[in-house]
């Protein structure tokens, strides 16, 4: 069998580019003089050929990358019902295997946790790449013992909460609570925990930053979509933050207030006033939390005026 070379290498003694190989010698031949270039290769693809994806499927003896999501990370070779053909001895011979190796081809506990975490993030329609690195995180954290003395629900909350944190992608912790079983302030409680707990297990091996990652250029975005503000409002709020951080005042203060307040200057400079109630509901912050951060902002930045000070809830 010839098939022509597709790297575009060029014969030495007549300088063309027509080269094919021959697979069935191992050599490659240049069409155009017959020069062997090179002999005795070796194919490193499959010897069978497949024309349909249907024969390629039946043919191929590899399987799927492995998912961590998986209790058996999709790589278990399962045991099937045996048929009718076999004789009867042999018949029970591989249910009684078949038997054995569903029992242990899996940790209940992992497994337990593994479908607690699947039902999570699927609440929370996550990425399929966030779902996987949530799982690998889970499975190191069972490997180094787990976490005892805490539900497995909340320990996935947990992973998710770090997920969200190793890909820069901001969450509330109201958010993660609203998808647990258990009451809010409990649930919050051992939540924080068992976050603390997975940042002194795997401390080497969570490559995030030190600095709070909560950032508020990407909340404002968010919550403005959710308000159904203009573009002008989401573009004087990011300046306005960009202002507040500059001088300091958003140091140790919580993003979802600041991005609030800024939210609620930005919307009443451009005639587009959105009520403390309803900035309040989207980020999860007091109203008094808001009114003391625009305060504050007005106070620091200059921007203080009749309008904002006049406006009525």
């Amino acid at each position: 069998m010839l098939d022509e070379d597709k790297e575009g290498r060029r014969c030495p003694e007549c300088g063309s580019k027509d080269i094919i190989f021959d697979y069935e010698r191992g050599e490659e031949i240049c069409a155009n003089c017959g020069t062997v270039l090179s002999e005795h290769n070796i194919k490193l693809g499959p010897e069978w050929r497949a024309y349909t994806q249907e024969e390629f499927e039946r043919r191929a003896r590899g399987g799927p990358y492995g998912k961590y999501i998986s209790s058996d990370k999709g790589l278990t070779t399962e045991i099937s019902i045996p048929s009718r053909k076999y004789p009867p001895y042999q018949r029970a011979r591989l249910f009684r295997l078949r038997k054995i190796q569903r029992r242990m081809k899996f940790d209940r506990k992992l497994l337990r946790g593994l479908v607690e975490l699947d039902r999570l993030t699927s609440l929370m329609n996550l990425p399929k790449s966030m779902k996987e690195s949530a799982a690998y995180i889970y499975r190191k954290i069972e490997e180094k013992g787990g976490a005892r003395g805490y539900s497995i629900t909340s320990l996935c909350a947990a992973v998710i909460y770090w997920v969200h944190r190793l890909f820069e992608v901001p969450i509330l912790m109201s958010k993660i609570i609203e998808y647990v079983d258990n009451s809010k302030s409990r649930a919050k409680k051992e939540i924080s925990s068992c976050i603390r707990l997975i940042r002194r297990k795997l401390k080497s091996e969570l490559n995030y930053k030190r600095t709070p990652y909560e950032d508020i250029l990407y909340y404002i975005p968010k919550f403005c979509m959710e308000l159904n503000l203009t573009k002008e409002v989401i573009d004087e709020a990011l300046s306005i933050c960009e202002k507040a951080r500059e001088a300091g005042i958003t140091r140790g203060k919580n993003p979802a207030g600041i991005a609030g307040a800024c939210i609620y200057i930005a919307g009443i400079l451009k005639n587009k006033r959105v009520p403390q109630r309803k900035i309040r509901e989207v980020a999860n912050v007091t109203e008094v939390t808001i009114r003391n951060r625009y305060k504050e902002i007005c106070r620091n930045l200059g921007i203080c005026t009749e309008r904002i000070h006049n406006y009525k809830l």
